[in-house]
C-alpha cells in the first residue's frame, strides 16, 4: 500500500507549480469533495480545482513546491 505522497508531490510539483491543469483528471476522482471553504466563485469537483489552482498561480507568480 502507497501513502499518497507521490501523488500529492505530482499535484504541487506539476500542476500547482507547472500550471498543469489537464493532469486534474488524471489525478482527481469525478466524484471530488474539497473539504476546504471555497474561494469566492469556486466551482464544485475538478472545476474548482482548476479555478483553485488558477487563482494560486495569479497571486504567486513564483511559487515553488520544496520537494
Amino acid at each position: 500500500m502507497t501513502d499518497g505522497t507521490g501523488l500529492i508531490g505530482r499535484f504541487y510539483k506539476e500542476i500547482i507549480e507547472g500550471g498543469n491543469l489537464d493532469l486534474i483528471d488524471e489525478l482527481a476522482t469525478d466524484n471530488l469533495v474539497d473539504h476546504e471553504e471555497a474561494l469566492p466563485g469556486q466551482p464544485p469537483g475538478k472545476e474548482g480545482v482548476r479555478f483553485f489552482v488558477t487563482a494560486i498561480r495569479a497571486a504567486f507568480r513564483t511559487l515553488r513546491s520544496r520537494r
